[in-house]
């Protein structure tokens, strides 16, 4: 069943303007977007909240990239929670990129996935990640959404991360999405539970012999947030959770809707008073 599709806040209504997240180092240039779809290198200037989630086996050299995730204050990520690897032989930590240095390699203190996540059904895909310490790179927080909006159908936004398996000098990379209409989403979950209320994908495309299909590229890419520009401002309003098969980029991606969990977001990260979090009441948390 279709749902309205909310269209971005008034200056008036954001929420998220009250307190500082969602700038990038750099200034965004809103021409630059030129096509969906597909994979492009990014500065992480523009994306400062981003961070690499990373396994360290405890065997061997060597790291493991297996998710992105993005911070909401400075110790707290917000990722997904099948992006959690839970084995004695792996350490589980955030890398965060340094331009000038070795990237900062920060252990994880504990880690919160939403309690009512369904894996065989892909629902509630959350999970929050407390870092042992602050950064010491410099870092910015990305914008949580005001509780009542979903981004309309056709809108474009971004999702950034890292290629998934064994670590090299691999950058940064972005790709702009344009968000889909939720019937055609329902019919494109392939059996997965797909809720209009709580989720969100983006659109497909024709199949092009310059798009390789490349499945082990996408998985470090789970966990990103889908951020939308508004207001001078880059907000989470959805975790990537699914790819079509084999990570073909033609076939979409699904999103676990951040403003659906706002209540959990706000109230699981304690002492925090973010703009959007002001209207909820933690004793109805779910």
């Amino acid at each position: 069943m279709a749902t309205h599709r909310l269209t971005e806040p008034s200056r008036a209504q954001a929420n998220y303007l009250s307190y500082e997240c969602g700038k990038p180092d750099l200034n965004t240039n809103e021409n630059e977007i030129v096509e969906t779809g597909r994979y492009q290198n990014a500065t992480w200037n523009k994306f400062p909240w981003t961070v690499r989630i990373v396994v360290k086996p405890k065997s061997h050299e060597g790291l493991i990239s297996v998710c992105s995730g993005s911070f909401t204050t400075q110790q707290w990520v917000l990722t997904a929670r099948h992006c959690y690897v839970h084995d004695k032989d792996f350490k589980f930590l955030v890398m965060i990129p340094n331009q000038d240095e070795t990237p900062e390699l920060i252990e994880i203190d504990s880690v919160h996935p939403y309690p009512g996540y369904d894996d065989i059904y892909n629902q509630n895909d959350f999970m929050l990640v407390k870092l042992k310490h602050f950064p010491k790179t410099p870092t910015r927080t990305i914008c949580m959404p005001n509780i009542d909006v979903i981004p309309a159908t056709g809108r474009l936004c971004v999702i950034a991360g890292w290629p998934g398996g064994y670590i090299d000098s691999s950058n940064l990379e972005k790709m702009w999405v344009e968000l889909e209409d939720p019937n055609s989403c329902q019919s494109r979950y392939c059996g997965i539970k797909y809720d209009v209320n709580k989720n969100i994908c983006d659109k497909t495309m024709p199949r092009r012999q310059d798009l390789p299909v490349d499945e082990d590229h996408c998985h470090g890419f789970s966990g990103s947030a889908l951020t939308c520009h508004e207001h001078g401002r880059w907000v989470a309003y959805g975790v990537l959770n699914w790819s079509g098969a084999r990570c073909d980029v033609t076939k979409g991606r699904g999103y676990a809707l951040t403003s659906t969990r706002l209540d959990w977001i706000c109230c699981f990260v304690l002492h925090i008073k973010l703009g959007p979090c002001l209207h909820i009441k933690c004793g109805q948390m779910v």
